[in-house]
């Protein structure tokens, strides 16, 4: 009897490892808003699980970095949401989401996952200047109003480092 106990807390020992990093899952970083109004970004993201695979329905989630108070990460909140919240999410397939900005809503952008080599990776695109490249941040320049700022434009930046466009709302 002994020896079988000894035998399974081998056992477990042995494949504890592997059930923990089957569950694990982790956040990708896509890319990020900053403003012309303070240092705070709106950051975009994608939850995977251990596989590299997206986790959940709606894995593409937005969350603030408080640049100006330490960069801490908190979560928009619902008036948040109305400039920057995610609308139109599909995921496409295991590795693959479509999605949309209320702050930009003439964009569509898709997020890929990859697993290479036991590590992943995630990355965002979505038309510029007519083509499709990888997104590396936004711009925008609002100035204060009453109730709400007002967008004077919105700059677009892709991982090329001679690609922007910009956008002027009508």
């Amino acid at each position: 009897m002994k020896k079988i106990m000894i035998f399974c807390y081998i056992l477990v020992i042995a494949f504890l490892p592997m059930l923990v990093s089957a569950n694990e899952k982790s956040q990708i970083d896509l890319f990020n808003i900053t403003r012309s109004k303070n240092l705070n970004e709106v950051h975009y993201a994608v939850n995977v699980d251990a596989s590299c695979k997206l986790d959940g329905e709606t894995p593409v989630v937005a969350y603030w970095l408080e640049v100006e108070n330490g960069n801490i990460k908190t979560e928009l909140t619902t008036f948040d949401t109305i400039a920057y919240g995610i609308i139109d999410q599909i995921k496409t397939d295991s590795f693959s989401a479509s999605f949309g900005l209320k702050a930009i809503k003439e964009k569509k952008f898709t997020v890929v996952s990859t697993n290479e080599n036991g590590r992943c990776s995630a990355e965002s695109k979505t038309t510029i200047n007519g083509n499709l490249e990888s997104i590396q941040k936004v711009y925008v320049s609002s100035k204060e109003g009453v109730f709400m700022p007002t967008v004077i434009y919105i700059d677009l930046f892709s991982k090329k480092a001679d690609t922007v466009e910009r956008i002027t709302p009508k």
